[in-house]
């Protein structure tokens, strides 16, 4: 095992702190980065007292859309040109889906078809 003698250990550490104080070194701030967000404009629709609440959102081409079912039982969330479908979804589940096109998207649930949603994308 070695020992070291706290004597020859303290001048050393003066000597590093010392170092490091008077160096001239100045800190730097970090420089902001230029990434641009590769994430899609979001926007929600809940599932909730059996309906879709709003029933109809206007979006631009490119935003995500997130369907949170807050209703106790299975709902879901199923274009009528079945061009997405979030399968069955409990309570608390999501569904998203980006829409990257124009037009109008209307949707249903599968288990209470009177359930109808529609999607406006400009």
């Amino acid at each position: 095992m070695v020992r070291y003698s706290r004597v020859l250990l303290f001048p050393v550490l003066v000597f590093i702190i010392v170092a490091g104080c008077t160096s001239g070194a100045t800190a730097t701030q970090p420089t902001p980065s230029q990434t641009t967000s590769t994430q899609p404009p979001t926007a929600s629709i809940t599932i909730s007292g059996f309906a879709f609440v709003p029933p109809t959102i206007e979006i631009t081409a490119g935003t995500k859309v997130v369907w949170t079912n807050s209703d106790s039982v299975v709902h879901t969330v199923t274009s009528d040109a079945r061009i997405f479908d979030s399968g069955n979804m409990s309570r608390g589940a999501t569904f998203s889906f980006t829409f990257t096109q124009p037009g109008i998207y209307e949707y249903f649930c599968i288990p209470h078809p009177y359930m109808k949603g529609t999607v406006v994308v400009k």
